[in-house]
């Protein structure tokens, strides 16, 4: 979705380093200045979620809604304490391929996509090819196709309706956000 509402937007070969980097800047941004923020976000497999569940259950606690895919298991299982839902991937769905993070709020939109190339080796060598953006309209269809997607896997949850109307912003606050997250990316790459 964000590449078909993007077409613009530059993709980059990206390592399983530099996606980190970039997700946990957009998760960090969003937490200190979006309010109460929708976020989003894509593990692929259960694992991969249960080692920054911890983290992902902090950003829940503040956010207006959180919603986490992955090949869970059983279906759409809604928190026994606040965090995020969970989504559950059909084995053919084209997100467990996808690593993904989006943040629609106030004071941070904000979204990262990118799918892993299939490259034969070590799983430590993962590779994506992803793209990011901040563009209010663009991260308000990715998260308005989450819910959407929520809801035809976890059918039983109580998800908010996505908003049809993009944040607008006065274009210096987006400048500054913008430069406010591509700053913090910089300096979690060289970490």
């Amino acid at each position: 979705e964000l590449r078909r509402d993007g077409p613009d937007l530059a993709v980059h070969r990206l390592s399983r380093p530099t996606m980190l980097a970039i997700s946990r800047a957009i998760e960090d941004q969003a937490a200190a200045t979006a309010g109460r923020p929708l976020l989003t976000a894509g593990f692929q497999t259960e694992h991969r979620y249960r080692q920054a569940e911890p983290r992902w259950r902090e950003l829940a606690r503040t956010s207006a809604a959180t919603l986490v895919f992955a090949e869970f298991s059983p279906s759409g299982s809604a928190p026994g304490q606040p965090g995020p839902y969970e989504v559950a991937l059909p084995p053919d769905a084209a997100l467990r391929r996808e690593w993904f993070v989006a943040c629609d709020g106030d004071g941070c939109t904000a979204a990262l996509a990118g799918w892993e190339l299939p490259v034969a080796g070590s799983p430590t060598r993962r590779c994506f090819e992803a793209t990011w953006t901040t563009d209010p309209a663009t991260v308000a269809h990715i998260t308005a196709t989450a819910l959407r997607l929520a809801g035809i896997y976890a059918p039983a949850l109580d998800l908010p309706e996505p908003d049809p109307t993009p944040r607008t912003m006065d274009p210096r606050v987006a400048l500054r956000q913008t430069t406010a997250l591509a700053n913090r990316i910089v300096s979690y790459l060289d970490r």
